[in-house]
């Protein structure tokens, strides 16, 4: 569909697909780098092509449209294009549906690989704990260009992501990430409460650090969400706390999906393992 639409408004386009021979293949790659040639697009899939071929001579631009649950398999499309002999700037766009699968599998990997770079990453071991994790999707915002940390996603449903909430909160974490990496010892002094202080007057835009402690509370505070337990029949937290530990009242209650909500439902059958490939 994609190779016949770019086509459709005139585009040269070779096409690489499982049912092509390796010499068709071969063939294909040949032509589109072949400067002689007339390609202007190579259309294939991140299974077939995220490894082992070559593009950097010819292209420096790359569109993902297909959503994946592995980010070093998008690493290594990059790959194709990151290479020695590139001569431009590369350029990839990652298209992704805010509302939908597209979505969910995006938090799916983000988290999965922030994860694995908060184990086993070049991260100062002064930084402790979850905060690793909070630098690590920092880092992997940093590397996709992404504009705000996918940190929260992991505690919001997939149909909130986008929201100015979520949106917010993914600054929020991104400056908190790099008043770590700068002051790796803050670490140690950073804890939930801390957190909480900080996103009561923290405004976008403002560079991190304890000193926002001691000021006062902003008009509009940053909604800090929490883990989302479906089963559970006790009251939903508060987003936001002030020092004493009471509730602030302009910060709304982290909504809950009801019992017969069609996510709420995918998670408990994903939790029992009712799917079925």
């Amino acid at each position: 569909m994609v190779s016949a639409l770019l086509t459709h408004v005139g585009l040269s386009v070779e096409s690489l697909r499982s049912v092509h021979s390796s010499a068709e293949r071969e063939a294909a790659v040949r032509r589109f780098n072949d400067p002689d040639e007339k390609c202007d697009v190579v259309v294939l899939s991140s299974q077939l092509g995220g490894f082992g071929l070559n593009f950097q001579r010819q292209c420096c631009k790359m569109i993902i449209a297909e959503a994946g649950f592995n980010l070093n398999s998008d690493k290594q499309c990059h790959g194709r294009l990151h290479r020695i002999g590139q001569r431009k700037p590369v350029e990839v766009i990652h298209l992704v549906g805010r509302v939908g699968f597209d979505s969910q599998a995006d938090q799916i990997k983000i988290t999965k690989y922030a994860k694995e770079l908060a184990a086993t990453g070049d991260i100062d071991p002064r930084i402790r704990g979850d905060h690793r994790v909070v630098v690590a999707h920092e880092y992997v915002r940093v590397m996709f260009g992404q504009r705000f940390s996918r940190y929260p996603w992991g505690r919001r449903m997939w149909l909130d992501h986008w929201t100015r909430e979520a949106v917010l909160e993914g600054k929020f974490y991104s400056a908190l990430a790099q008043m770590l990496i700068e002051n790796p010892d803050l670490s140690s002094k950073v804890d939930a409460k801390t957190v909480t202080g900080l996103a009561l007057r923290w405004s976008p835009g403002q560079k991190m650090d304890l000193d926002l402690l001691s000021a006062d509370v902003v008009d509009d505070p940053i909604q800090l969400s929490r883990e989302i337990d479906y089963d559970s029949d006790e009251p939903v937290e508060d987003a936001g706390a002030d020092e004493a530990g009471a509730a602030d009242p302009r910060t709304p209650r982290k909504r809950r999906p009801g019992p017969d909500d069609p996510q709420a439902q995918s998670a408990r059958k994903r939790a029992r393992g009712d799917y079925k490939l």
